[in-house]
Formats: structure tokens, C-alpha cells, sequence
């Protein structure tokens, strides 16, 4: 006999931040899909999924669903949920590209992506590695299709459970380079959610694929249970901040020319200074020339045109797409355009700075002329 489709419908939502009033999860078997642009919570799904499924094993056949609530367990949650069969004539059609979550508990939903897990998920135990997998959703992808987007903030954490997808990193115009290959069991985007930077590389698609992406609230929530995840992701999150830092200072030795559409200007800074770098940084901002100091990793010296010290640091700060060049070269003594604050509150006024700019754009405010 075929599943009876089961709807989960949000009677109140409680503190779930994902959930409103009449949303409707619908449940086939173990497959459980949102309904008409509801959203699904891991949380929430964890909570009453195995409730459901002690109800329905418990029902005769052709057996009614009892008239209570399900309610979510979740820690200051108390979400609450009805339960009703789906009739044929009032069960919607999958929508071709949708998204669908499988609920295996344990191990089993792990399986397949566990068989050739990527470095991040084989460090993981198996449990919590199927946790991970139960709280995504699942999108499949045809090749070239983009499945997350340069110069966005992340909402998503992905982990490809089938085929493979390119990290690639765009320049100006049509200049790109494919930074790494990503095969089942890899993760992508969890630089973005974690450090909320927008992501500094495309992510798309080589031939058909599937990713599983889970959303950073429920991320989060998962990150608080299980605590062993939390670490990885510190480790994984260290990994790539070191492997990047690892590569850009190799450049800079030579004196690589870049442009910081590629690295901004705070990375750059940041690397100098963690591998204790002694030269200058020279950046051309459409025929204006800014320089950095440098001595022993400490930003000692910088100046524009127009202006010295800090203030010509923060003027190179909004100096999106300018370029560069590291010249390993001690600098001069006695330098015009000594800073006065160190290189790490230099780049947190930088940076609050670059907020409330971006803050005053987004409320409709004028932004102050470039100096």
C-alpha cells in the first residue's frame, strides 16, 4: 500500500524564527517537503518527525490521525504542530529542481556521502555526521549552473553529496581563475556564514550534481547541540584561513601585482602583518597612488595624495577594486605619514568605518563624497 501523505501544520510557531502560522510540511514516508514557500527547521523536524512516525505505526489501516497537537521539543521552542492525511485530489506535484529532505535516522542518511566523505565530514563521527546530513535539504544541479553566488553573505552551508562542483574566483570583466575541484563529502560556504564576509568565489556546478545545503540558523542551532561539530568547524574554518594566508604570502614575496576586487585590502593587511612582512604596499586607485608600510608585520606608515596616518589608511580602505604591489623593501626612515594606532585597531575603526557607510547606503542615506 502506497504512504499516506501526512501534513504537519504550524498552529503556533512558538520562538522559531523560521516558522509562521499556517505553514505545512508534508511527510511521505520519510520524506518530508515544505509546501508553498514554507520553510523547514531541522530543530523542529528532529523534534516531531519520530513523533509522527510512533503515531502512524501505531494506526490501524484506513485508521484516523488523532486530534493532538505535536509539539516541538527543542529548547525554548514549544513550536506546535496539527496533523492531517493529504488527500490525492488536494496533494500538490513536486516541483521539478524543489527541495526535499530525507529524515533516515542514524547513520543511515550519512551512508552514501560517508562512502567517499570529503576531509571535513570524515572527521566527523558518524552520528553526528548523519545529523549534519538529516537537517539538509537537497538541490540537484545541471552542469554550469551556479549554485552559490561571488560577492554575496552566505546563508547557506553546502556539502556536495553527488558529482563534483568548481571554485572559481572572478577579476574585472571576464578574467577568472578555478581555485580547487570539489568531489561528495566536501563543504563550501562556511567562510561566509561564520566570519559573515561576503564570499570571495563562485561556486558552480561540472555536470549534474547534488548539494545539500543547510540554512545557518539551523546550522547554528546544530552547532549548540552538538558540540563536537562546533570544533570542526573552528579547525576547518582555521585550515582555509591558514591555506589562504599560506598562498597570498608567497606571492607577495615576489612582489606579485593584484587587484583587491581578488583580496581586499583588510585580508592583505592581516597576512602582512601574521607573517611579520617588512616592505610597502603600493595600491593606484584610477591614477591615484596610495602606500603602506611595513616593518616587521607592524603597519607603520601610510599616505595618499591627500591625506597621511590614519586617515589615509581609511581612505584606502574604500578602495574597492584598486591595484597593488607588495615591494619587499625595508622602508625608509623617518616615512611621512606615521599611524597612530596599531595595525589591529586601525583595521576595526577600518571596518566600522566600512559598516556604517554601508549601513547609511542601505538605509537610502547619502554617502559622504570620496575624499
Amino acid at each position: 500500500m502506497a504512504e499516506r501523505t501526512v501534513a504537519l501544520i504550524v498552529h503556533q510557531p512558538g520562538a522559531c524564527g523560521l516558522l509562521k502560522t499556517g505553514d505545512r510540511w508534508l511527510v511521505s514516508g520519510r520524506e518530508v517537503r515544505a509546501d508553498h514557500g514554507a520553510r523547514l527547521c531541522g530543530g523542529g523536524l528532529c523534534s516531531v518527525f519520530p513523533k509522527l512516525q510512533d503515531i502512524l505505526k501505531a494506526l490501524p489501516p484506513g485508521g484516523a490521525l488523532p486530534d493532538d497537537c505535536l509539539l516541538c521539543d527543542t529548547a525554548a521552542c514549544d513550536a506546535v504542530f496539527r496533523m492531517e492525511f493529504v488527500t490525492e485530489a488536494a496533494r500538490p506535484e513536486a516541483e521539478e529542481g524543489g527541495f526535499t529532505r530525507r529524515l533516515e535516522r542514524g547513520t543511515a542518511a550519512a551512508t552514501e556521502v560517508l562512502k567517499k566523505a570529503g576531509p571535513f565530514l570524515s572527521r566527523l563521527p558518524k552520528d553526528v555526521a548523519a545529523d549534519l546530513i538529516g537537517s539538509c535539504q537537497t538541490k540537484r544541479y545541471l552542469g554550469g549552473e551556479i549554485v552559490l553566488m561571488q560577492g554575496v553573505v552566505g546563508q547557506h552551508l553546502f556539502i556536495v553529496a553527488d558529482g563534483t562542483v568548481e571554485v572559481a574566483k572572478r577579476g574585472e570583466g571576464k578574467d577568472e581563475t578555478v581555485l580547487v575541484t570539489l568531489s561528495r563529502g566536501d563543504c563550501f560556504g562556511e567562510m561566509s556564514i561564520l566570519t559573515g564576509e561576503m564570499t570571495s568565489a563562485e561556486v558552480r556546478s561540472r555536470g549534474k550534481s547534488s548539494i545539500l545545503s543547510v540554512h545557518k540558523d539551523e546550522l547554528e542551532a546544530l552547532l549548540l547541540k552538538r558540540p563536537v561539530l562546533s570544533r570542526e568547524f573552528s579547525k576547518l574554518l582555521a585550515e582555509r584561513l591558514k591555506a589562504t594566508n599560506a598562498s597570498l604570502q608567497s606571492e607577495l614575496s615576489r612582489g606579485i601585482i593584484g587587484k583587491l576586487s581578488m583580496i581586499s585590502l583588510v585580508d592583505l593587511v592581516q597576512t602582512l602583518s601574521q607573517s611579520r612582512r617588512t616592505g610597502a604596499l603600493v595600491l593606484n586607485y584610477y591614477g591615484e597612488q596610495g602606500r603602506l608600510g611595513f616593518r616587521n608585520g607592524t603597519l607603520t606608515a601610510a599616505k595618499t595624495a591627500e591625506a597621511l596616518g590614519d586617515e589615509a589608511f581609511f581612505k584606502m580602505l574604500t578602495w574597492p577594486d584598486a591595484d597593488f604591489c607588495f615591494e619587499p623593501t625595508p622602508p625608509a626612515e623617518g616615512d611621512p605619514g606615521t599611524v597612530q594606532s596599531d595595525t589591529m585597531g586601525l583595521l576595526m575603526e577600518g571596518l566600522r568605518r566600512m559598516d556604517e557607510a554601508a549601513a547609511r547606503k542601505a538605509a537610502g542615506g547619502a554617502e559622504p563624497p570620496k575624499a
